[in-house]
């Protein structure tokens, strides 16, 4: 293909982006569309804040009047139970599992049935959690009917790493949250609707479902000349991350040096970057080795450099 050739497509690429990020500001402008209030109040992505607003719409005497809707769905969607009466059940969070840990959310019947929820957005598990959770259950008296559940929720629903092979753990995705939201959705209130909408955008954000304005840039990079032109776009993407990312380190590195050179420290202690490490910034020795730099066990955000001495 010629140069010219190939200066029309890239123009004619660009201009067709435009046009569609024109649309979408229109649109986000006309609707507010990716308003959310849990995004501005920086919830979005907080496992207690899930678990506290889950647990409200559960609560069958909340504020939110519905009774108990929001709970017989739950029930039978999330954890695939049936019933037919919800007095006296109560739901909590961050219940003490004494000697075995603290759950997240966890639901009580009057006959002795627990369910239990480990709520997991962003943090991995703890040191054998969801074992040390069935051994609590295991430990419980059994209900009248139906057995202890433990439920792991998780953005996709993936099975827990810390369960012994075979267990009973029932998995459920925020995509699952958020079908049980659309479900309850006809059946309430406007003012509640407002809400839960938003709860439901930020829960299949959470699964990764992708929204509604980039399905059609999708569509526009399914063309094979497009993709083509999208692929030299996220190549040159990737090196301006990189070189912002190396620019960002590099005044790290200068600023830890200042500090260093104006302190006491100078005389043994200076600022480096390993590249061995990904570009590491941090403090060592005078002379040490560098490529000696090692994670943490306990903490896998602290580095530690053995010293020459």
């Amino acid at each position: 293909m010629s140069e010219i050739g190939t200066n029309n497509k890239s123009k004619l690429f660009l201009e067709n982006i435009s046009t569609i990020q024109r649309k979408r500001i229109k649109a986000r402008r006309a609707t507010a569309s990716i308003f959310n209030v849990f995004e501005a109040m920086r919830l979005a992505r907080q496992e207690l804040s899930h678990s506290i607003f889950i647990r409200y719409l559960l609560d069958q005497n909340g504020h939110h009047s519905q009774g108990a809707m929001f709970l017989h769905a739950f029930l039978r969607r999330i954890v695939k139970l049936e019933i037919e009466d919800a007095l006296g059940i109560r739901v909590q969070t961050e219940q003490v599992l004494k000697d075995y840990g603290r759950i997240d959310l966890s639901i009580n019947f009057p006959n002795g049935l627990i369910v239990l929820i480990e709520n997991k957005v962003d943090h991995v598990e703890g040191e054998e959690q969801i074992e040390r959770y069935l051994k609590w259950l295991a430990g419980q008296k059994p209900p009248s009917i139906g057995e202890h559940k433990l439920i792991f929720l998780t953005p996709d629903g993936r099975a827990p790493l810390s369960a012994p092979k075979g267990a009973q753990v029932i998995t459920a995705s925020y995509c699952d949250i958020a079908e049980w939201i659309s479900e309850l959705l006809p059946h309430t209130p406007a003012r509640i609707q407002t809400v839960l909408v938003q709860y439901k955008e930020i829960c299949e954000n959470i699964g990764g479902v992708m929204s509604d304005d980039r399905v059609e840039l999708k569509q526009f990079l399914r063309d094979e000349q497009n993709l083509e032109l999208g692929f030299d776009v996220a190549s040159v993407v990737a090196e301006l991350t990189q070189e912002a990312s190396d620019k960002f380190w590099c005044n790290v590195k200068h600023c830890l040096q200042e500090r260093i050179n104006s302190s006491d420290a100078k005389q043994l202690w200076e600022a480096f970057e390993s590249r061995a490490s990904n570009g590491l910034v941090g403090i060592g020795w005078k002379g040490g080795d560098r490529g000696n730099c090692q994670r943490s066990s306990n903490n896998p955000q602290v580095w530690s450099l053995n010293s020459p001495h």
